[in-house]
């Protein structure tokens, strides 16, 4: 309810519009910018009471925050993530936090049977002839094909009764902590390694990425940021904070800042032997975009709905 996907697309109640920017004083501008109403949205948000870019350095006072490493779905997670949630945990204790071990009623056997059966039908929104899609959400399509309208309901119907019972969780905590993927980075081709056809390629996904549905299932706004390093690569920790009216009590982008300001990195990042961690703000823009820019996941389905 908070950017409206209007006027030209329907509502999906799995699909939020964002932004991908390098710091929290840059999504709150550019939330100032595309967040609103549009005629005939089913539901919003109501209008923040001040700008959210005014929100970005104020306290977020004392937080109560859960730390979830339990997945919603039977999947272990790998030291390495395990790891960066317990140091995020003690770097927001040292903040002067409340942090507390807790999870979210989201295990749920049939929960990801529901979820993929209605994120199958994503692909089929689009008035695109399904030959031109990747192999996998070509799959998709045909896997929706096959599931009938009574199933499609009774799946929506579970996923919203879920939402509301792991919603209810944020009553009593202002943030959960989780790690945001169950394993270090994964080789390119490994979601389709070992397994056949679109859902089975969910699936297996599901095992890398167990924590992100959860947002959006539930609306929850989250983030993900690189407080950890490890021999493979930066481990993550995502923030799902509670979803509430007005600017003043997202305490996402507060607390986010406040961590990552506490934060101390190490290490050198080179483009064609040059340190580029270092460089200024102009100098960054010249180079990003055209030299290098980010990939999600799998690079051959980093445009499908994952």
């Amino acid at each position: 309810g908070r950017v409206s996907r209007g006027p030209d697309l329907g509502d999906d109640f799995l699909v939020q519009d964002g932004v991908l920017t390098r710091t929290v004083a840059d999504t709150a501008e550019l939330l100032d910018v595309i967040a609103g109403y549009e005629p005939g949205d089913p539901w919003w948000t109501p209008e923040p009471e001040r700008p959210f870019a005014d929100e970005v350095g104020e306290s977020p006072g004392r937080l109560r925050i859960a730390v979830a490493s339990e997945p919603p779905i039977d999947t272990p997670v790998h030291e390495d993530c395990a790891a960066a949630v317990r140091s995020a945990a003690a770097l927001l204790e040292d903040l002067g936090h409340d942090v507390f071990d807790a999870t979210p009623p989201w295990g749920e056997d049939e929960l990801i049977d529901s979820f993929l059966l209605v994120w199958q039908v994503s692909p089929t929104l689009y008035p695109i002839d399904p030959k031109h899609f990747t192999a996998l959400n070509r799959g998709l399509v045909e896997e929706a094909g096959r599931t009938s309208s009574a199933d499609y309901a009774n799946a929506t119907m579970r996923l919203l009764e879920a939402s509301r019972r792991i919603v209810a969780f944020w009553n009593d905590v202002d943030v959960v902590l989780t790690p945001t993927l169950a394993l270090p980075p994964v080789p390119i081709g490994w979601q389709h390694e070992g397994v056949d056809g679109a859902i089975a390629q969910l699936r297996r996904n599901t095992v890398f990425t167990p924590f992100t549905a959860v947002a959006n299932l539930t609306g929850l706004p989250a983030m993900s940021l690189p407080l950890h390093g490890s021999n493979g690569g930066r481990a993550g920790r995502r923030r799902k904070p509670p979803r509430r009216h007005g600017a003043r009590s997202d305490v996402q982008r507060r607390a986010g800042r406040g961590s990552m300001a506490a934060c101390k990195d190490h290490g050198e990042v080179r483009l064609e032997g040059r340190r580029i961690d270092d460089l200024s703000h102009e100098e960054l823009r010249r180079i990003r975009g055209r030299k290098i820019g980010v990939i999600f996941q799998d690079p051959l389905t980093s445009l499908n709905p994952l």
